[in-house]
């Protein structure tokens, strides 16, 4: 029994020693293999139908009439004296003396009143009109007076192209016509700075 034994774990550990011997080394990788070909690209999809354009909006009110044609004009007197002073005004033209309607005021101190007025109970101020000129004249009692250098500090003058304001018409039609306008729209045609607000000079 004994010597059956040893001999039989003598040939398994030689069986062992022979397999572990037998064994080969492990062989190389595969080479990868072909890509797939690409797939076969989707149908396109079409594009939506254009929308039907819109109807267009209602036409806009007409805008109100503007204003007539009007000019503004500023002369400093502050150094003119005596009972008379002549202004050079190029725009009187013979045409906007016979057509247009033409206000002038004078600032007395702080006060700018229309002209012809009265200054005081005996003193009057009046203006004449000419081709390029405007005279501004002084009175007391019917006589010419005499003004203090520096009393008139300014004269302003404000053209308004009647034609373009009312219906052609005479001159003198034209002109009244204009003044009943501004009256009828409330303005003071003796208030200077709301003529020229209105016309916006």
């Amino acid at each position: 029994m004994k010597v059956v034994s040893k001999f039989f774990m003598f040939s398994s550990v030689m069986l062992a020693l022979m397999f572990m011997s037998c064994s080969g080394d492990d062989g190389a990788d595969g080479i990868d293999g072909i890509d797939g070909a690409n797939g076969i690209p989707g149908i396109q999809g079409s594009d939506g139908t254009n929308g039907a354009d819109g109807a267009n909006g209602a036409t806009g009110a007409d805008g109100e009439d503007g204003n007539a044609n009007a000019q503004a004009f500023y002369y400093d007197t502050k150094e003119y004296s005596g009972s008379s002073f002549v202004l050079e005004v190029p725009e009187f033209t013979e045409k906007v003396l016979t057509e247009d309607t033409i206000l002038i005021y004078a600032k007395i101190g702080i006060v700018t009143i229309a002209i012809p007025t009265s200054i005081s109970e005996q003193i009057f101020i009046e203006a004449y009109l000419t081709l390029n000129t405007a005279t501004i004249s002084f009175f007391e009692n019917g006589n010419a007076y005499n003004m203090s250098l520096g009393q008139v500090t300014a004269i302003k003058i404000i053209i308004i192209e009647s034609s373009s304001f009312v219906e052609r018409a005479p001159a003198k039609s034209a002109n009244t016509g204009v003044l009943s306008k501004l009256k009828a729209d409330g303005v003071d045609v003796n208030d200077y700075d709301a003529v020229a607000a209105y016309f916006n000079l």
